[in-house]
């Protein structure tokens, strides 16, 4: 990398870019996501980073987990949840700015569907009926 713009102006050097999360193919975990999401201690993405944080029983928010963060930021992507307004959050830093992660009625609507279908037995083979 040089330190130079496209004219050859000295530019000083940035921070490195910001870690690219992962993706998430665990159902249980994105379940989990949207299930949290939709409690009494939603998530919220506090900083100009967007860091996933949840909403405690005292009214302050902690950061989330690794794997907690990155479902959050694909379902985000995904629209599956969707960044609401902007409001002020006490954490263990003090005030900082944050905006509240919602879940739309369609995402509300398909986590109850998936509550609600059984899983297959263990070896495989589905209850049915014979003809």
């Amino acid at each position: 990398m040089s330190n130079s713009d496209l004219f050859g102006n000295k530019v000083a050097e940035t921070s490195s870019p910001a870690k690219k999360s992962k993706t998430v193919n665990n159902m249980e975990t994105i379940k989990t996501v949207i299930d949290r999401a939709w409690s009494e201690r939603p998530y919220v993405l506090v900083g100009p980073t967007g860091q996933p944080h949840r909403v405690s029983d005292d009214g302050t928010v902690k950061p989330c987990i690794y794997w907690e963060a990155d479902a959050i930021h694909q379902l985000i992507q995904q629209k599956v949840l969707v960044v609401g307004g902007r409001r002020s959050y006490q954490t263990r830093h003090g005030v900082k700015s944050g905006q509240s992660v919602l879940v739309p009625k369609s995402t509300r609507d398909m986590l109850s569907r998936w509550k609600s279908l059984k899983p297959l037995s263990s070896n495989g083979n589905t209850t049915r009926r014979s003809a």
